[in-house]
């Protein structure tokens, strides 16, 4: 493992900052773009399918502070290694800030659970940014930092199965399908399960070793 730490909060395309509840730009970027886009609310939540108030929204943004990781994932700006070579002059600070397209979040529960080592996983990634695998990587930087720094035993999440795309991702990553509750979510007239999938510590670790070995001809 690379013990730099200088590239730790990045991947190839993408930086990974932490969300600031301060920040008014980036709240309101997350609730326009994310809790206001109908067709990001329609699969990745299974709450009453309706317009969120700002208010409502904001609150829930509140408890982001009890999670063990919060990110707004964002777009390395095109100058980024220049940047990023000098995190200590004052007229680069702004500037590192990339362009918002996502969000990801680890919770962990109560401390009365905390000996479990599990984190549970939410994931949102603007419309306009989808399909390009930026998901992916996103994904990819996240398990690592669960299981590297982190140190949980077990990512889990739970989606509609509505949400295909997002499943295939997930199983792209390394997410097993741990079981679903059938029919158990009621959306556009019609009756989808709920997929329970999760990636344990021992799965990532062979992952990075397989990707060590050098590919076979």
């Amino acid at each position: 493992m690379d013990l730099s730490f200088r590239s730790a909060f990045e991947s190839e395309r993408l930086i990974y900052e932490a969300y600031d509840s301060a920040d008014e730009d980036t709240k309101k970027f997350l609730y326009h773009q994310m809790a206001m886009d109908p067709a990001i609310r329609g699969l990745d939540s299974i709450q009453s399918f309706g317009p969120l108030s700002k208010t409502s929204y904001y609150e829930s943004l509140s408890q982001w502070k009890n999670n063990l990781l919060s990110v707004i994932i964002c777009l390395k700006p095109d100058n980024w290694d220049e940047l990023a070579g000098d995190y200590q002059r004052a007229e680069h600070t702004k500037a590192l800030r990339g362009v918002p397209i996502g969000m990801m979040c680890l919770a962990t529960g109560p401390a009365s659970l905390a000996h479990h080592r599990r984190a549970g996983l939410g994931m949102s990634v603007g419309v306009a940014w989808q399909g390009q695998g930026y998901g992916t990587e996103a994904l990819r930087w996240l398990a690592g930092w669960t299981f590297a720094y982190g140190n949980m035993h077990s990512l889990f999440l739970q989606a509609s199965s509505l949400n295909t795309k997002a499943l295939h991702v997930y199983k792209k990553v390394g997410f097993v399908e741990d079981g679903r509750q059938r029919e158990a979510v009621y959306m556009a007239g019609r009756w989808f399960d709920v997929v329970h999938m999760s990636i344990l510590e021992q799965d990532w670790r062979a992952q990075q070793e397989a990707e060590k070995k050098p590919s076979e001809a």
